[in-house]
């Protein structure tokens, strides 16, 4: 899954996360994001871009 992640928006970094694994991703009512991460892992595309 590809998630957007903004400055100070979920418990992830800022940026777009390819998310892998197995995992919940709890959206609140204010769209904060909390991932849980149970076995997987995370790759920030921004940074092999920049």
């Amino acid at each position: 899954m590809l998630a957007g992640i903004g400055e100070h928006d979920s418990n992830l970094p800022r940026g777009e996360q390819l998310i892998d694994g197995i995992y919940t991703l709890d959206i609140s009512a204010t769209g904060y994001k909390t991932l849980h991460m149970i076995h997987g892992s995370t790759d920030d595309i921004c940074a092999h871009i920049g």
